[in-house]
């Protein structure tokens, strides 16, 4: 288990014991003293008090430069770190979206907006799996965002 993927991972421990014979995890948390105050502050805040402005405040993670800082984060040599890396976790914040899904209605990418108003969302001739059928358009979607690093 990794990251933000932890907590899945140990609900679907809890719900099949059975099938599990041992538990790897890096850097994926389990408790909540773990949690590094700095980092999270701003996460507590919006939890303690949402507002405008405490979501302003987490908004910078989601941009490149944020998720970049978290790559670097507590690293001894940056360029260790292919810039692959946090570029395609970047991309993974561009929204597309199956138009023609019916478990997650065009409505919930346009939400993207709200907290990003200049989101770039984009809508396929699709179902709910869009990235199976319209692999390409995604791959170029991607291959075409501007590079700012």
């Amino acid at each position: 288990m990794f990251d933000y993927g932890a907590p899945i991972g140990f609900n679907l421990a809890v719900a099949n014991p059975d099938g599990i014979s041992a538990i790897i995890s890096q850097n994926g948390n389990a408790y909540e003293e773990r949690l590094g105050a700095a980092a999270w502050a701003p996460l507590r805040a919006y939890w303690t008090q949402p507002s405008p402005a405490s979501r302003e405040t987490i908004k910078e993670r989601m941009s490149l430069d944020g998720v970049r800082e978290s790559y670097f984060q507590g690293v001894s040599d940056p360029a260790r770190i292919e810039p692959e890396a946090y570029w395609l976790d970047a991309a993974l914040l561009l929204a597309m979206w199956g138009k023609n899904d019916t478990f997650f209605i065009p409505p919930g990418a346009e939400a993207f907006k709200r907290d990003v108003p200049d989101a770039d969302v984009r809508f396929l001739d699709a179902g709910h799996f869009a990235l199976e059928t319209n692999v390409d358009d995604f791959a170029s979607a991607i291959l075409k965002m501007p590079v700012n690093a």
